[in-house]
């Protein structure tokens, strides 16, 4: 084999050798729009009267109200709570606890309390699930007798 009379140098070998170096990768430039924002707005809250002293400044029982009437309770404040009293009473009745109600009826237990204790406004399609679930009537629950 014959050797030619050129030898590189080891600084030219390297550089023969070495990769060359890829350009330099810059990230894409992203335009951001400022956007304005409006302050929020924000109501105040009512102040709400706690349930139990609604129930002690209602009229008493068997009264009906009427348009003449000049007690300072809604109705339908007076109707959860009736409705909560003869659900309370219906589920004592049959021997149920407020969970085995919620478990039948489908609804949370947190709920079924809520109603107990007047704090939830009903839809009819409710009050007729917890009264099938009671058997008892949908309009045994809103009287103002309890079952």
């Amino acid at each position: 084999m014959a050797r030619s009379g050129l030898r590189q140098t080891p600084a030219a070998k390297a550089q023969t050798t070495s990769p060359k170096p890829s350009p330099a990768i810059t990230p894409p430039k992203i335009k951001v729009k400022a956007i304005a924002l409006e302050p929020a707005t924000v109501r105040p809250l009512k102040a709400r009267q706690p349930l139990a002293k609604k129930a002690a400044s209602a009229p008493s029982k068997g009264t009906s109200c009427d348009p003449d009437c000049n007690h300072s309770e809604p109705v339908p404040a007076l109707l959860q709570v009736t409705v909560g009293r003869n659900l309370r009473a219906a589920r004592l009745a049959a021997g149920l606890t407020l969970r085995q109600v919620a478990e039948l009826s489908g609804i949370l237990f947190q709920y079924v309390y809520k109603i107990e204790n007047g704090e939830k406004n009903l839809t009819l399609s409710t009050i007729a699930n917890l009264a099938k679930v009671l058997h008892v009537n949908a309009s045994d629950l809103l009287q103002d007798n309890p079952p």
